[in-house]
């Protein structure tokens, strides 16, 4: 994984991979092809049934060696009702309790969300370390949303041999400059973002994406494969393979919970996710 600094553009700082999920019912800038149309009609709805859903992430990481278990939250931004913040809080590294992790999450939730982008990147420099901001499931299909759609240049192509022929892949590549991803020592240099979503053509559902994240001479792959869950009854991400770094992510345990109008969690869920204080 490069290390070089990687830094959001704009209001990028509320999903932890630098683009913001957000709910839009206004006009398209103009006409796109059908498929891209279908698959953000889809993701629209995608967002809204994930808010408030917390998850069970575990990461297997191959070089080094390492095991990550985190929750990961989807929630309304503050002040907000279109778009939403995506949180990482990790719990065990190698099977071990972070020191402190109880308190640290208290206070970022409980301090309130006078400035909700900085208390964004505050909870994501706080798991980057133990998990790179870019390696999230959910970061493909951002892309797909109505308001990024101009960035990119749409294609269409058979799903492949492993999918029904009702399932088309819609390939994106970013041409709009400066990219939505910026590194460098001065954060201005472009880091360019391509994939591919496998899509029903029937009903707009994402069933995987693949993104590739070009930073310099580093090329990291994600693979997100999506399945129905049938507690919330909506399609969850179920796991995620990672190229640069080499690891493998698998979601569990999806389950909602209900923000209190002074944005502090309800007491059940710091009871129900246990350390995750007040998440």
């Amino acid at each position: 994984m490069n290390t070089r600094r990687t830094r959001r553009r704009g209001i990028l700082g509320g999903l932890l991979t630098g683009v913001v999920l957000m709910v839009s019912h206004s006009a398209r800038a103009q006409k796109a092809p059908d498929l891209p149309h279908l698959a953000a009609t889809y993701v629209r709805g995608f967002i809204e049934q994930l808010s408030n859903v917390v998850a069970q992430e575990d990461f297997e990481f191959r070089k080094p060696a390492q095991t990550v278990r985190s929750e990961l939250l989807l929630v309304r931004y503050p002040g907000s009702r279109r778009q939403f913040l995506a949180f990482r809080d990790v719990a065990l590294v190698n099977g071990k309790p972070r020191p402190g992790r109880s308190e640290r999450m208290s206070d970022l939730f409980e301090q309130g969300f006078e400035d909700a982008q900085e208390r964004a990147l505050q909870i994501a420099a706080d798991s980057a370390p133990h998990v790179p901001t870019l390696l999230n499931p959910l970061y493909a299909i951002a892309l797909l949303q109505t308001a990024y759609q101009t960035r990119f240049r749409f294609g269409e192509k058979n799903g492949g041999k492993e999918w029904p022929r009702t399932v088309k892949g819609l390939t994106f590549v970013e041409t709009a400059k400066p990219t939505l991803l910026q590194s460098g020592p001065f954060a201005n240099q472009n880091v360019p973002t391509r994939g591919t979503a496998w899509i029903e053509s029937a009903t707009g559902r994402v069933l995987q994406t693949e993104l590739e994240v070009r930073d310099g001479r580093t090329v990291t792959t994600l693979v997100t494969r999506f399945a129905p869950d049938k507690r919330l009854g909506v399609m969850v991400p179920v796991e995620m393979r990672t190229e640069k770094p080499d690891a493998t992510a698998r979601y569990s345990n999806f389950r909602r919970f209900d923000v209190k109008t002074e944005e502090r969690l309800k007491a059940p869920l710091a009871q129900e996710v246990g350390t995750a204080g007040g998440k």
